[in-house]
């Protein structure tokens, strides 16, 4: 929570070393909330993503990315006449389904786990799990803040 407020506080100043362009800004700051709405949404899913990489269960990760991918892209078809806010509202329900079917996933997971191995290697697994999720965030917080810029430039462009 520490770095979403500390994300709030500096994101004006953020955009202001990333762009000069006024027009720019201005949408900017009117889709904001919806990049707070979608760090703190999508601080689960990744998270989760990291758990499941430390249990080795990329099939159930690829699956569940093809379902929430599936409806990601069925409400972009659905709201893209309604404009950008119901794309970004599209972007934080893809993040959630995520979340909602890895959790859901998560426990027979842990069960199948701790029956064939002891306990500790699954500690383990959960804290490799994590620390792959916590380097994956660290390393590309920078290049999300400026592919978040960039998708706002080219819908400042296009719509």
């Amino acid at each position: 929570m520490m770095c979403l407020t500390l994300f709030i506080m500096i994101s004006s100043d953020i955009i202001q070393f990333i762009s000069d362009v006024d027009e720019l800004k201005h949408t900017v700051e009117k889709y904001i909330i919806w990049l707070f709405g979608i760090f703190i949404v999508a601080t689960a899913a990744f998270w989760l993503d990291g758990v499941f990489i430390g249990f080795l269960k990329t099939r159930l990760l690829r699956n569940v990315m093809i379902v929430s991918g599936a409806l990601f892209f069925l409400l972009v078809f659905l709201f893209l006449p309604s404009g950008n806010h119901f794309l970004w509202l599209s972007m934080i329900i893809f993040f959630l389904s995520r979340s909602l079917l890895l959790s859901i996933s998560f426990p027979s997971i842990n069960r199948a786990e701790s029956n064939l191995r002891p306990k500790s290697l699954d500690l383990n697994r959960f804290v490799f799990g994590l620390l792959i999720l916590n380097s994956f965030i660290i390393l590309n917080f920078p290049s999300l803040i400026f592919f978040e810029i960039a998708i706002f430039n080219a819908n400042f462009l296009i719509f």
